[in-house]
């Protein structure tokens, strides 16, 4: 019974200590709202597009022409002046970038407005770019700041 309550308590300990994600606290501290992407390369990603709105679609009766769609903003918009919590997949930064650095790409919402997200991708629009090992954002406690 010891052993079968000691191999318990180690398989949750393992468990906190190795998140596979993390969520990283964004805090926009401008006067206008942005989207955030990120990447392990220093551009963004054409296959990875930010879109302005996302669709929710309200299906009644579970019949497809009985369809209500809402509107709300991603979760990866942050409005002036406030923060946003974005889950991260750790492992992410780790093993998938070559150089262990992952880099946060701040774009403008009148960017997001007035721009398709190829001409976005093909002129690199985005307003600010912030590079972060792991041990960097463990040492900013996994918060960012746009200002």
């Amino acid at each position: 019974m010891k052993k079968i309550l000691i191999i318990l308590i180690l398989l949750i300990l393992y468990g906190c200590i190795n998140e596979s994600s993390k969520e990283v606290v964004f805090h926009n501290n401008t006067a206008s709202a942005i989207y955030v992407t990120y990447s392990c390369s220093d551009s963004l990603d054409l296959n990875s597009p930010l879109f302005l709105f996302d669709t929710i679609r309200n299906v009644s009766n579970n019949r497809e022409d009985d369809c209500r769609c809402s509107i709300k903003s991603p979760n990866y918009r942050i409005n002036a002046y406030l923060y946003q919590r974005i889950r991260l997949q750790t492992k992410n930064v780790t093993k998938k970038c070559k150089d262990k650095k992952i880099r946060f790409f701040f774009i403008l919402e009148s960017t997001m407005r007035e721009y398709s997200w190829e001409e976005i991708y093909k002129y690199q629009m985005y307003e600010k770019k912030l590079m972060f090992t792991e041990i960097g954002l463990w040492m900013n406690d996994w918060v960012v700041v746009y200002e």
